[in-house]
């Protein structure tokens, strides 16, 4: 039995669109049930990116952080309610288990506007403050789901934590858990099912690959876009910080797609 961060990057698998719940719901059915083999044989938390799912109104909503926790919420409420059918059809035995959790984010070269601060980028995690108890849910064979859109963003203040108004790069926010809590393998689910790279003018397939090979691709190569650049660097920070095992696939296709390992 492993140790797995899974993390699904909803907005790349819809193609950053918004969806009516409807499809959301059933969108959700259909990753659940092709996760549902890695679920059953591991520990496992889910993280979750989908910034396009918004709130119908925003009146009354006294700032940014109370925000996204009213959107966390909302997306863990379905996402838990999405798995506990599929847990039924599949006779899963493990519970998931919502987790509001908050990311400490790197406060260098950011800017201040109208005394808010912002960045034209995604801010870099450092921490997760609920890692503790996110931890103590896989001990207990509970399936933790957090991180949603990489966590509520915060910037430490003495000794407590303030409201950061940027946004968190989620699938690096999900890295740096699976570093915290010791997992030994990443699975991230994504749009496309493996790795690409252009060598010699042709698009070439990234299937099972060391780290070492990997690290040299990525300086030294062309990927076919630059959401799998992104993916790669977070996989190879996870195995440069003792991960072993990173997966880039999609729904369709899991642990079936780019395989890295140590």
């Amino acid at each position: 039995m492993s140790r797995i961060i899974i993390f699904i990057d909803f907005d790349r698998i819809q193609g950053n669109k918004s969806l009516d719940y409807v499809q959301f719901e059933s969108s959700l059915e259909n990753i659940f049930d092709k996760i549902s083999s890695v679920i059953s044989s591991n520990d496992v938390a889910l993280t979750f990116n989908y910034k396009h799912y918004k709130l119908n109104t925003t009146t009354g909503i006294a700032s940014k952080g109370i925000y996204d926790g009213m959107i966390h919420g909302g997306i863990m409420y379905i996402l838990a309610s999405v798995y506990n059918k599929i847990k039924y059809e599949h006779g899963l035995s493990k519970d998931i288990t919502p987790v509001l959790s908050r990311t400490l984010v790197d406060a260098r070269n950011l800017n201040e506007k109208n005394g808010k601060t912002i960045s034209k980028f995604l801010a870099k995690p450092l921490d997760i403050l609920e890692k503790s108890a996110i931890s103590s849910l896989l001990y207990e064979g509970y399936m933790p789901v957090t991180l949603i859109n990489g966590g509520i963003p915060v910037l430490q203040k003495l000794q407590y934590y303030q409201e950061f108004t940027g946004e968190i790069d989620a699938c690096a926010a999900s890295s740096l858990l699976a570093v915290l809590v010791e997992a030994d393998t990443l699975l991230i689910v994504t749009s496309y099912r493996c790795i690409s790279i252009i060598e010699n003018n042709k698009l070439v397939d990234i299937q099972k690959i060391r780290y070492d090979d990997m690290k040299k691709y990525f300086y030294n190569n062309n990927f076919k876009n630059a959401d799998m650049k992104n993916k790669v660097y977070t996989s190879l920070d996870f195995l440069e910080k003792g991960g072993k095992y990173v997966y880039i696939n999609s729904a369709n296709n899991i642990m079936n797609g780019t395989y890295i390992h140590a």
